[in-house]
């Protein structure tokens, strides 16, 4: 993940003026809750949480096609792993977004 130099955030806040004081503050408050997945624990732990949706997803759709209903405690963890794993998409998305913003001096 590409950080900025004085230089880009300089420039981009002559341009930009508050609106862009409040974009690199966004971007400052994303990158704490992302940068914890470059870490080794962190990736292991996204790993995981993908793993355990993959299992989940064809165990409730076996579970469905065999029993005719799947678990309601798996459906449940299934819905939480999808929305965890959706919130940190969008967060990397967005800062990548910003980033691009502030890099190009939009």
């Amino acid at each position: 993940m590409s950080l900025l130099t004085v230089e880009q955030a300089t420039n981009f806040l002559n341009k930009t003026g508050k609106r862009g004081s409040k974009t690199l503050s966004l971007l400052g408050q994303i990158i704490k809750s992302i940068e914890v997945y470059n870490t080794d624990i962190g990736s292991e732990l996204i790993k995981e949480d993908i793993d355990r949706h993959e299992y989940l997803l064809t165990k409730t759709y076996e579970d469905i096609i065999t029993k005719g209903v799947a678990e309601q405690a798996d459906v449940i963890e299934l819905r939480y792993l999808r929305n965890r794993i959706i919130k940190l998409a969008n967060k990397v998305n967005d800062y990548v977004k910003l980033l691009k913003d502030v890099e190009n001096g939009a």
